[in-house]
């Protein structure tokens, strides 16, 4: 639980990391931008701790001890270099910049009986310090609302809502960045409704799920308003224990995706996206003695298009995903699938194969480790041409635990992208200093 005492603690610890003599309601010209994220930072944990120690007020006053409460609240900073802010493809028009970024987060959980919600909200804020005009403002509100009716029935319904942005250089503006003079931004809700027959001990157990996405772009709507869409998706899966530790897995898919505004329609050549994508697996997933674990599904697909003009498609696909613990404070993790992404401008989608790798380490109490490779093969399905991407990552994050409530870490990243179309090839590597505050 969080007191309206917490939460100046943990302002308090924040304003001491500031430089002896700064003052903090200084209005100049002159004072550093860190100081205006201060103070939004503990307005937001302020405005976030009232209500809830109101509330905790109210029901010890009352003696009910039937509503069960919990806040959490985290504050991230992050300053961040980019060796490659555009993603450019030449050398000579490469811009470099450090980001400052500030990520405030609540999360407010409830409880009643057989009922237990979630409320989620993150806030994160964007300063360039040489291009003012990529600063940007995302917003997130999710929640998770879930009814326990017996222990082989629940029942639960997920919404988000997301208002963020693109960096230059990706998505919509790849290979172009300078054709926009600030960030694409969009707007972005989700929901979905959940149901399971079972547990994970029961010999079966039936998972349901149905989801309604929608993206829809908010700015330079020229030419992002081609690629708003909405999707209706429906999943069922079966669980068999087939032994202790191995069970068996069924799951289908089924995805209609429809695209809100079509081009121009033009005979013989493609125009809408619109389609409907289904997935069929089947697999394995085991625990060895609670030390590995491995989920093996393998399947097929298909993805048919309303356009006669564009070209049916079907093939294999597969989900694979393990983690050996030889010791206790070691990890290493191995995921690959093959999966369909919507497209961001060529061809009719993406066909992505993926894999990851990852090494997770507790040096001791205090410090951990993480490094993970990354490659991603993006295959444009539809293109004239073809289009390849070979994505490759490689990155390391070392934390400091240095109290419950502070973290510190350093992050280092090398990304490559190399594609048979010049102007999608680039390399940029990415420095991060982070400090997380947090009551959790």
């Amino acid at each position: 639980m969080v007191h309206l005492a917490q939460t100046g603690r943990l302002f308090e610890r924040l304003t001491k990391s500031l430089p002896k003599g700064t003052d903090l309601y200084a209005t100049s010209d002159a004072t550093p931008h860190l100081l205006m994220k201060v103070r939004l930072a503990g307005l937001i944990l302020c405005c976030l701790a009232w209500p809830v120690a109101a509330a905790e007020e109210d029901t010890a006053s009352s003696g009910k001890t039937d509503v069960l409460m919990d806040v959490n609240l985290s504050l991230d900073f992050t300053e961040q270099y980019d060796s490659n802010v555009f993603r450019d493809a030449d050398d000579d028009r490469k811009v470099d910049d450090w980001i400052s970024i500030l990520s405030p987060h609540a999360q407010l959980g409830l409880g009643y009986g057989i009922f237990r919600a979630t409320l989620d909200l993150d806030y994160t804020q964007g300063w360039y310090q040489e291009s003012e005009d990529d600063n940007y403002q995302d917003h997130w509100l999710g929640s998770d609302l879930r009814w326990r009716f017996n222990h082989r029935n629940e029942l639960a319904f997920r919404s988000r809502f997301d208002a963020a942005h693109e960096d230059r250089g990706t998505e919509l503006t790849e290979g172009g960045a300078r054709v926009v003079p600030e960030p694409v931004e969009f707007d972005v809700q989700r929901h979905e409704l959940w149901y399971q027959l079972g547990t994970r001990q029961s010999v079966g157990r039936l998972v349901l799920t149905g989801t309604y996405y929608e993206k829809q772009y908010s700015n330079f709507r020229e030419f992002t308003r081609f690629r708003d869409y909405e999707e209706n998706r429906v999943m069922s899966a079966f669980f068999w224990n087939v032994a202790g530790r191995t069970g068996v897995q069924f799951e289908a898919t089924a995805r209609d995706i429809n695209y809100l505004t079509d081009p121009t329609p033009v005979s013989g050549q493609p125009d809408t996206l619109d389609a409907l994508a289904t997935e069929f697996l089947t697999g394995v997933n085991w625990n060895v003695t609670g030390k590995s674990n491995a989920s093996v599904l393998l399947g097929y697909r298909q993805r048919n298009f309303d356009d006669n003009d564009r070209e049916d498609f079907s093939g294999p696909s597969w989900r694979i995903d393990t983690r050996w613990s030889p010791k206790e404070h070691m990890a290493f993790t191995l995921l690959t699938a093959r999966e369909d992404r919507e497209t961001n401008g060529l061809g009719s989608f993406i066909d992505v194969k993926t894999t990851r790798a990852g090494w997770e380490m507790d040096w001791n109490s205090r410090f951990s480790s993480v490094l993970t490779l990354l490659v991603d093969k993006e295959d444009y399905e539809g293109t004239e041409d073809g289009r390849v991407d070979t994505n490759r990552v490689a990155r390391f994050d070392f934390e400091y635990h240095m109290r419950y409530w502070l973290d510190f870490g350093v992050s280092l990243v090398n990304e490559r992208n190399n594609s048979d179309i010049d102007r999608f090839n680039y390399e940029r590597n990415l420095f991060l200093l982070f400090m997380k505050i947090s009551n959790e």
